[in-house]
């Protein structure tokens, strides 16, 4: 079995309100757990389909359909909005934010084949290891670059531009999009 499923489920890790006191904490740490979602789509498409794997697609397939959309509302809806305000014309925001709002869009478009590839994965009628799963690779691969550019360009702008006020805001607005209460 390839060394990544055997840590498949590491980028499920439940959030609590304390989380979104340092809201651009949270996100660099979501980051990292969408890292470790790569490797575990890397693995399932390369693999062998083994004992683990159902869980593990359960896994994936989770936070594919219930964390991620969380994660790019994040920032599509309140951490880009919140830098367009604050940032200045020398820091090229408006040309960053066009490259990513772009990328969520093709991440987007890659959601349903990504999706119905990793379900396929668990159908013992299903040619797996064909074309059909070439999107998994593909995805996992966008979306490292697309959290490299966000962790080397976006949480430093952020990091640099955003008041304490600012922070609060978006910590409030991250937690209500989960249903959690932020903690005064």
């Amino acid at each position: 079995m390839p060394a990544a499923m055997t840590t498949a489920i590491a980028f499920q890790t439940p959030c609590e309100p304390r989380d979104f006191l340092d809201p651009l904490e949270f996100l660099l740490a979501d980051h990292h757990r969408q890292r470790s979602l790569c490797d575990t789509l890397d693995a399932l498409a390369e693999g062998p389909v083994d004992g683990d794997t159902p869980a593990t697609v359960e896994a994936v397939l989770s936070y594919l359909i219930e964390v991620m959309p969380l994660h790019i509302a994040d920032e599509e809806e309140d951490l880009f909005p919140l830098l367009a305000r604050r940032s200045r014309p020398t820091d090229g925001f408006d040309d960053i934010v066009t490259v990513l709002r772009a990328e969520h869009q093709a991440d987007e478009e890659l959601f349903e084949p990504v999706i119905d590839a990793i379900r396929r994965l668990t159908d013992p009628e299903s040619p797996v290891r064909s074309r059909h799963i070439r999107p998994v690779p593909a995805f996992a691969e966008a979306q490292r670059r697309h959290l490299a550019w966000e962790n080397a360009v976006v949480l430093p702008l952020a990091r640099k531009r955003l008041a304490a006020a600012d922070l609060v805001d978006l910590g409030r607005a991250m937690a209500a999009r989960r249903g959690l209460a932020y903690p005064d």
